[in-house]
């Protein structure tokens, strides 16, 4: 189903000449599973940077009051 989606879309793209015509549709779902991969990469470093950054605010706030972080 994703594949033959992926091959019209393809054909499409051909036929407009915005995609040159030795690219295959597992080409194309390479590319799409790549970004899909870097994207959520990306989303959990920015995740884990956020996380680090809120305890390390919040180990920083108790120790000013004189508590044990």
């Amino acid at each position: 189903m994703i594949t033959n989606a992926a091959r019209e879309l393809l054909q499409r793209a051909q036929q407009a000449a915005a995609v040159r015509p030795g690219v295959l549709s597992e080409d194309l779902l390479a590319l799409i599973n790549a970004i899909s991969l870097a994207t959520e990469a990306t989303m959990t470093t920015s995740r884990l940077a956020g996380c680090w950054t809120s305890r390390s605010r919040t180990s920083a706030s108790i120790g000013d009051r004189g508590r044990p972080f």
